[in-house]
């Protein structure tokens, strides 16, 4: 059995990427890392960018519990441009990874056609493995003309006019990361594909306000004067909404994809890869969890290879695919009660109750469905916490 998988070329012996993230500003600090992460990832994408001289704000992190998520806007410190120190210390930093078998993928973004080729020159030269283009950044919301941040993701001739940028420029595999703040992501993803993407990863932050305190009206995502931004969503909560275009992608193209966005355990891999995702990239939850997550993550995945007797990712990868449908068929459907799980709470009661089908009863401290009026909707399933609640 093998974790390892081949991506674009790159060989990664697993499917886990740290991804590009305001806690690795500057490539050359990537060869500080490779201790804890030589043995379990796959590689590291890193930022690379030109002359951003906008100030940001700090913190840049904020969190919400409830949602199990964090707002981010990126810090002006990983916007530097890049010096030929820094190159050197990304090309001493590629030489390492390499060394222990780990990928390095630069992450860049330009104002326009030449700096996106010029900064793909760069980290080619420096010993990058592929480049992603950063066409999707939420924090970035500038105009048209200056061509930076999610505004670009939008555009499908702007997407595809970076894309063959930086593809005439580059020896190595080029990676369009696409934004969530889209009608149509397959539209853009087209775009890129017809303008040479070797690959893409989906998705970037969804663009947000996380939360409000209510108490002083000012957003959390604020710095010490009260100034807030509308920043990057990012974590668990935003999970469906990656999955969701990953899945669009790989049914529409044959590009290979990378999934990124709230996977934050070894199941959450598997979810992207059961849609088609050749591997995944991880921002928040490394950030919570360290380095030492990568260990983690291998180990669940080989337990659960071993569980179904899967060889290679390649045994399960695409295989939800299958089951996405828009079929409409109409199924006559009721829900069936547990009488052993079921604890007489009456949640299940006052939710069918309200929502005016009035389905469900308690008799003798048991639900009780009326198939007459069940409409076989899920709600009861939805709110029974004892997991008592099953459909046929």
């Amino acid at each position: 059995m093998s974790l390892a998988v081949n991506c674009l070329g790159m060989e990664l012996k697993t499917p886990f990427l740290i991804a590009s993230g305001p806690f690795k500003g500057k490539g050359s600090r990537i060869i500080d890392m490779l201790p804890g992460i030589k043995d379990h990832w796959g590689g590291v994408v890193t930022k690379t960018y030109l002359r951003d001289s906008r100030l940001f704000m700090r913190p840049y992190l904020w969190v919400t519990k409830e949602l199990r998520g964090v707002g981010m806007q990126n810090a002006g410190s990983n916007l530097t441009e890049p010096t030929k120190e820094e190159m050197r210390g990304l090309a001493e930093s590629c030489r390492a990874a390499h060394d222990v078998g780990l990928a390095i993928i630069a992450s860049i973004m330009g104002r326009n056609p030449g700096e996106w080729g010029e900064l793909a020159d760069m980290v080619q030269e420096a010993g990058c493995d592929a480049i992603e283009l950063n066409l999707s950044c939420p924090a970035k919301a500038t105009t048209i003309e200056e061509g930076l941040g999610y505004i670009i993701g939008q555009n499908p001739e702007l997407a595809a006019e970076a894309t063959q940028a930086v593809k005439g420029a580059s020896a190595v595999p080029v990676i369009p990361k696409l934004t969530p703040n889209v009608s149509d992501m397959v539209a853009i993803a087209r775009a890129c594909q017809e303008a040479g993407a070797d690959g893409l990863a989906a998705i970037n932050t969804v663009q947000g306000i996380i939360g409000i305190d209510v108490e002083t009206t000012i957003p959390f995502s604020s710095d010490l004067k009260g100034r807030a931004y509308v920043s990057g969503l990012s974590g668990p909560m935003v999970r469906p909404i990656g999955l969701k275009f990953v899945s669009d992608i790989c049914t529409h193209l044959e590009l290979p994809v990378i999934g990124i966005g709230g996977v934050e355990d070894w199941k959450s891999a598997v979810e992207y890869i059961m849609l088609g995702a050749t591997a995944v990239q991880v921002c928040t939850a490394f950030m919570w969890k360290g380095q030492g997550m990568g260990r983690r993550m291998a180990r669940g995945l080989s337990d659960f290879m071993a569980r179904h007797d899967y060889q290679s990712i390649e045994d399960f990868r695409g295989k939800s695919l299958a089951h996405l449908t828009t079929d409409s068929e109409k199924m006559e459907v009721t829900a069936v009660i547990d009488e052993e799980k079921c604890n007489g709470c009456g949640v299940c009661v006052t939710a069918c109750g309200e929502s005016q089908y009035d389905a469900v009863h308690l008799v003798d401290k048991l639900a009780v469905i009326d198939k007459a009026k069940c409409q076989g909707c899920g709600l009861c399933f939805v709110v029974c916490k004892q997991e008592a609640v099953s459909f046929k």
